[in-house]
């Protein structure tokens, strides 16, 4: 699974409420799984996020994720990430 240029790849992730709570190896991950877990198996298969947009530069949003890296843990606080969009 994708994560991005700086996380790079993994191999599973648990996602809880709809979102993504946590990324690593499957044996972690299955440290997370509850009562109505739900597994996908992708069977070796690579997993991308998607870009859904009408209208899209790919190569302009490509660019732009150099930016500002907007992680918690280059922006841990709403102050930081503001001064950072400064």
């Amino acid at each position: 699974i994708w994560c991005g240029y700086e996380e790079g790849v993994v191999e599973a992730l648990a996602i809880w409420q709809g979102k993504i709570l946590a990324t690593g190896s499957s044996a972690e991950m299955l440290e997370l799984q509850g009562a109505h877990t739900k597994l996908v198996d992708l069977h070796g298969a690579f997993a991308t996020p998607g870009l859904n947009d009408a209208h899209l530069h790919l190569i302009s949003t490509g660019l732009t994720l150099q930016w500002i890296d907007a992680t918690p843990a280059k922006l841990p606080t709403l102050e930081a990430l503001l001064d950072a969009i400064g």
